[in-house]
């Protein structure tokens, strides 16, 4: 039996992993989620109503306590800092770093799990997002994210692409300013 299998000797960054070696683990996760569901808990293995796993299996992604725990981190719909996950997410992985969370963010924003949103103090902000085309309405108050769906952009896209000779690909839209509970909070 190799010295990582004990539960001391665990690769750093295992997380739930150190504290419960090979099998154990897994029964252990899985009791943990059944007490979670049964308690009218949030189950580890969705956010929202995505299947974590599920959602990561299809973009070729496995799932490990580190992605899971930067999901959960984003759950609440607000575009957060790297920092941000960062110190939300170590609240369910507590030996997750910086450099992980940056890593975490980069691969699940390039499987589409993931919006980058702008800069907020000179630092991309993200956010989980629909698997869909969409645009957004971002408060620079609170950072609250509203998707929408409404999309009637063709018509400049086409005309865009004309008069530049260009081929376009795709297209992203962010409208910035103050949500109406930010507004009412300014006028008091």
């Amino acid at each position: 039996m190799p010295l990582w299998r004990s539960a001391r000797m665990a690769p750093r960054g295992s997380c739930a992993r150190a504290r419960y070696p090979d099998a154990a683990w897994r029964r252990r996760s899985q009791v943990t989620s059944r007490r979670a569901t049964a308690r009218g808990g949030r189950d580890s293995r969705t956010i929202g109503q995505v299947d974590v796993a599920l959602a990561l299996a299809d973009r070729g992604l496995r799932r490990t306590p580190q992605r899971v725990a930067v999901l959960r981190a984003l759950d609440d719909g607000r575009a957060l800092s790297a920092q941000e996950v960062h110190v939300l997410a170590r609240e369910h992985c507590p030996e997750l770093g910086l450099s992980t969370v940056y890593r975490t963010l980069i691969a699940l924003t390039d499987a589409g799990m993931l919006d980058s949103i702008g800069q907020h103090d000179g630092e991309a902000t993200y956010r989980l997002c629909g698997g869909h085309h969409h645009h957004h309405l971002v408060c620079t108050g609170c950072r609250r994210v509203e998707e929408l769906e409404e999309c009637d952009l063709s018509p400049i896209e086409h005309r865009i692409a004309a008069q530049h000779d260009f081929q376009v690909d795709g297209h992203t839209l962010t409208f910035h300013g103050l949500c109406a509970e930010c507004r009412a909070r300014r006028s008091r």
